[in-house]
């Protein structure tokens, strides 16, 4: 640990810009794991092994079904190695705990050199570092990950958290920094045109969402509303044969694409609510810069002001409303990631 005021006049910390604030937010998320994130991933795997061993002990007793066999594996291949995962990324980040409470956080910046790689003890894994002015610094976290990337004589970038009087010192390479520094540059950003919609705009954007409703169902929900009935034919065939093969796996389906149809009118509903006026919304007037249809890569939509993306957009229903250098109003609903809108 180590005091702000300390940071700055004996090791020559600076304060990081905006842009580098996100950066090292990001970085220290990446490394960051508490004990909470620990005790969700262990809930989880408790509940998927008890569903799992659930559906074995079922079959054991009343015959095999594949069909619980196949959900049994999913769910075990789906959710185990991630738990897993978190146990060891937990062990392995040093107890870094840069970031408290929520953002934006404030950090202070300093170059150094890795002059020694400390002896690793009880999963703690830190450096001994050169500061820019020539100040030593001993004990710099780092996580299991970088330790093993880092040699002496490397450069690296540390970061103290300005939020607190006292903060740890966690160190990442500063080559990691910069290539962070350059993706930034293409990570979606809030135009400067951001303001409050006035009401007419509310009254055009509104009409307009009852038409992309009506488009999205003719590209989708009728298609969904097919497959439904299809499954549902599929279910009746199997209550009547009394056959579990036919009668879960299409009831599953009709559940999935049920849930989907429910989601979509929830979040039509979200939308209609705060463009009537009941929230707080704002909008920002961008450009239509990139407009791309290919095998590879599917549909990509890319919205900008100036020379900031603001938004990219991979779905079909943008690709198809919009074209190649169109004015478009993004609107901000809360934190939720904007909409487009055609001016």
């Amino acid at each position: 640990m180590i005091t702000i005021d300390l940071a700055k006049t004996q090791h020559h910390f600076i304060d990081a810009d905006e842009a580098q604030d996100r950066i090292a937010s990001s970085l220290a998320q990446s490394v960051q794991y508490t004990g909470k994130n620990l005790l969700i991933s262990s809930v989880t795997l408790c509940v998927i092994l008890f569903v799992s061993a659930g559906l074995i002990g079922y079959q054991l007793r009343s015959g095999v079904n594949p069909v619980y066999l196949i959900v049994a594996a999913v769910l075990l291949f789906l959710y185990m190695p991630r738990c897993l995962k978190v146990w060891q990324e937990y062990r392995d980040s040093s107890g870094i705990r840069l970031l408290e409470g929520k953002g934006p956080h404030h950090f202070l910046l300093c170059q150094a050199v890795c002059t020694r790689k400390n002896p690793v003890s009880r999963h703690v894994y830190s450096l001994r570092v050169r500061c820019s002015n020539e100040s030593v610094l001993d004990d710099v976290l780092v996580s299991k990950k970088v330790y093993d990337a880092v040699q002496v004589k490397d450069r690296v970038t540390l970061l103290v958290c300005a939020d607190a009087e006292r903060s740890q010192v966690a160190a990442f390479p500063s080559g990691v920094f910069r290539r962070q520094e350059q993706a930034a540059q293409t990570v979606e950003q809030q135009p400067d045109t951001l303001r409050p919609m006035t009401p007419e705009e509310r009254a055009f954007c509104q009409l307009q969402y009852e038409d992309r409703i009506r488009q999205r169902s003719g590209l989708y929900d009728r298609s969904y509303a097919l497959i439904m009935i299809i499954c549902a034919a599929a279910a009746a065939v199997g209550i009547v044969l009394r056959s579990n093969p036919l009668i879960y796996p299409p009831l599953f389906v009709i559940v999935l694409f049920a849930g989907i149809l429910f989601m979509n009118h929830a979040e039509d509903a979200r939308v209609k609510k705060a463009l009537s006026g009941d929230g707080a919304v704002s909008c920002g007037e961008v450009r239509v810069t990139e407009h791309l249809h290919d095998s590879s890569q599917g549909y990509r939509t890319t919205f900008s002001c100036g020379d900031r993306i603001a938004l990219t957009s991979r779905k079909r229903e943008d690709f198809e409303w919009f074209s190649l250098h169109d004015p478009c109003l993004l609107v901000y609903i809360g934190r939720e990631k904007p909409i487009p809108f055609k001016q």
